[in-house]
């Protein structure tokens, strides 16, 4: 079995982060929860942790992470374009991407103060 490692980033670092910044624009992020991305087992795979104070939280990991941001940029302006317009744009100017798939993680299952955070990984990741 393979290893993911996940290495902590400053919130501020994380936010200018393109794709990391769309999902915590577009998801549910744990109030003042730290910050762990790395690759996944594939290259172009993006992985992130947002780990609450109690060791729990949720991930991300993202096979488009590119195609996801511009999915998440066409995203928001349509639904700015619903809010003044009372309808949704006919085309969002976007092709499907299926975007991040998420998991949950149970208080206790992280150490929010650590550097890395080394998670086992198959091909279905977790």
């Amino acid at each position: 079995m393979s290893t993911v490692t996940l290495t902590r980033v400053d919130l501020v670092a994380a936010q200018g982060d393109p794709w990391i910044a769309a999902i915590m624009a577009d998801f549910y992020i744990p109030k003042g929860a730290r910050v762990f991305v790395g690759n996944g087992l594939d290259a172009a795979e993006r992985v992130v942790f947002f780990i609450g104070a109690d060791g729990g939280g949720t991930g991300y990991i993202d096979r488009d992470p590119a195609g996801y941001v511009e999915s998440s940029k066409h995203m928001a302006a349509a639904v700015e374009y619903e809010a003044i317009y009372g309808c949704w744009p006919e085309s969002d100017g976007t092709k499907h991407v299926e975007g991040p798939e998420g998991y949950e993680f149970e208080a206790g299952s992280f150490n929010p103060k650590a550097r890395e955070i080394v998670q086992k990984a198959s091909m279905s990741l977790f």
